[in-house]
């Protein structure tokens, strides 16, 4: 059954699949995440326990067709810290879209916007960076889990993109090391 995609039919279908929390929305950004050629909407939840003082934030991805019916519905990987230290991104102003502890723009110039999440704490700054590939949201790059590409880089910030070649440079805090990432279409990370 087909659900009309309004903000109070998105926060009642996430607080209907979650036991614990109420949600609320923070942020909505239209946009081609998916290429599935209908209406793509990113929605951001700020969620407060039931019981207890907790807080937590969701984030999930409503597919609406041109009647405005909800199609598909994508979980999004996303962090729950605020940044207040923006200064993490260098040239932050180069993205489409910039708030709280994200930026969305198609930094690797395949036609679907990537999310990129950051969070700090004093000199320790981590991202991660997902797309849309294999019928779910993907973490291709992250600079914290020694499991993936680029591990121990939790101390680097990031301090210029090259859109043109698809890069990234991070500079280390403690030393001033630049490395670079570049986007690699066989692999579909960043090394």
């Amino acid at each position: 059954e087909l659900v009309f995609a309004t903000d109070e039919n998105f926060v009642k279908i996430l607080n209907e699949r979650d036991n614990f929390f109420d949600y609320e929305i923070d942020c909505k950004i239209e946009g081609n995440f998916t290429n599935s050629g209908y209406k793509e909407v990113l929605v951001f939840f700020n969620g407060k326990h039931r019981r207890e003082n907790v807080e937590t934030k969701k984030t999930q991805l409503f597919v609406i067709n041109e009647m405005n019916n909800i199609l598909e519905i994508y979980n999004v990987p996303y962090t729950n810290y605020i940044v207040n230290n923006r200064s993490f991104i260098k040239e932050i102003d180069k993205f489409e879209i910039t708030f709280n502890n994200a930026v969305i723009t198609d930094f690797n110039r395949n036609g679907k916007l990537e999310i990129i999440n950051f969070e700090g704490a004093g000199s320790v700054f981590q991202f991660f960076i997902c797309e849309f590939k294999n019928n779910n949201f993907e973490i291709i790059c992250q600079n914290y889990d020694p499991e993936l590409n680029i591990p121990g880089l939790y101390n680097y910030i990031l301090e210029h993109f090259d859109f043109e070649e698809k890069s990234m440079y991070l500079r280390n805090l403690d030393d001033n090391e630049i490395i670079k990432l570049k986007w690699n279409p066989e692999t579909q990370f960043y090394d």
